[in-house]
């Protein structure tokens, strides 16, 4: 009885530290790049992603729209995909893509509406997700996501 107990307590407390402790990709970035200890609360409004998804190379324009004032901080973040398509089939060059992360501090005096890029990608058909935050100068966080799929203009499209 008291092995099983032990043995139940053990497993308990290596189940707990496995949740409590596992810190994803995503928090991570974000508590490192905003100087936060801990991952605060965001409104999903107000940050407008746009894709040129009909690209002709590997590079992806994007543009971020936002209708918020004083932007100071913002973190864009291409999340990783496991490199498995929609058919089942695996790409190691879609899941060894490259890891985008791009911050931008800005001064909030300047109301920035709107920032432009290129984000580079090897695996050009399948899903990607950005994810971007916005703090603004009054200390709010704001997060827009897109999922979206860019071809090369040589690719053909199947529907």
């Amino acid at each position: 009885m008291k092995k099983s107990f032990q043995f139940y307590l053990f497993l308990g407390g290596l189940f707990f530290t496995q949740f409590a402790l596992a810190e994803n990709p995503l928090t991570k970035e974000y508590k490192r790049f905003f100087n936060e200890q801990e991952y605060a609360g965001y409104w999903s409004k107000n940050v407008n992603i746009s894709v040129d998804e009909d690209t002709v190379s590997e590079e992806i324009p994007i543009k971020i729209k936002f209708n918020l004032k004083a932007v100071e901080k913002v973190l864009v973040l291409k999340v990783p995909e496991s490199g498995y398509d929609d058919e089942g089939f695996y790409s190691r060059e879609c899941r060894d893509d490259y890891v985008f992360v791009a911050g931008y501090t800005i001064d909030p005096t300047k109301n920035v509406s709107e920032i432009s890029f290129r984000m580079r990608s090897r695996c050009l058909g399948e899903r990607k997700r950005l994810v971007v935050w916005v703090r603004t100068s009054n200390g709010k966080y704001y997060q827009g996501t897109k999922t979206f799929r860019a071809y090369a203009s040589h690719e053909t499209l199947y529907w």
